[in-house]
Formats: C-alpha cells, structure tokens, sequence
C-alpha cells in the first residue's frame, strides 16, 4: 500500500489542494513597476491588498489592472502622504487593515 493518506506527511495535503493560478502581472499606476497580484482560492478572485479603488471605496466593475498599487507606493501613501491619505481612506476599518497590513509585514517594500 502506498497511499499517501496513511503516511504521515504534507505530501497528500498539498495534493488535495486547488491549483493555484500563477500571478497576475500589473504595472503599479503610480510609478508603473511591474508586481504579480496572488490569487485567493477561499474568495475565488484575485487578491484586493493592492488595489486602490477597495482601499479608497471608489469601487467599480472594471478591469482589474486599471488601479492597482505597488507595495512601496502604498507605504509611501500611508506615511508619507497624511493629508491625501486622511481624505481619501475614509472607511475607519479599511483605514485600520492597511495600518495593520503595514505594520505586520503583509505589505512591505521590496
């Protein structure tokens, strides 16, 4: 019998995974560096860290490449631009996840 299932190991766990997508290349609408957004398997789309229209709740159906911010670009906004950052981030919560993705290390600069 070789059946992964009964050995203990991660080698059958990851095996009953979904696949995984590789990353979706944009380019950063501030300063046009190119970076991969991950896709999330449990939400089923691609990930929102990095999108500007979730974070400032200018939210719309468009493509997903239009608005999207690099890591640095983002911490740049988030200590560097206090003023922009206090008009625009006007969701408390949404305010308080972007302190603590920074703050973490989610969001980090490269």
């Amino acid at each position: 019998m070789n059946d992964l299932r009964k050995q203990n190991t991660k080698a059958w766990k990851t095996d009953l995974k979904t696949p995984t997508r590789p990353p979706l290349m944009v380019n950063c609408f501030k300063c046009g560096k190119e970076f991969g957004v991950k896709w999330v398997p449990a939400r089923k789309a691609w990930s929102q860290k990095n999108n500007w229209e979730y974070w400032t709740g200018e939210w719309a159906e468009k493509d997903i490449k239009d608005k999207q911010m690099c890591d640095n670009c983002l911490i740049h906004f988030y200590r560097n631009d206090k003023p922009y950052f206090w008009s625009k981030m006007t969701d408390s919560k949404k305010r308080d996840n972007l302190n603590r993705y920074i703050n973490t290390g989610s969001i980090r600069a490269s």
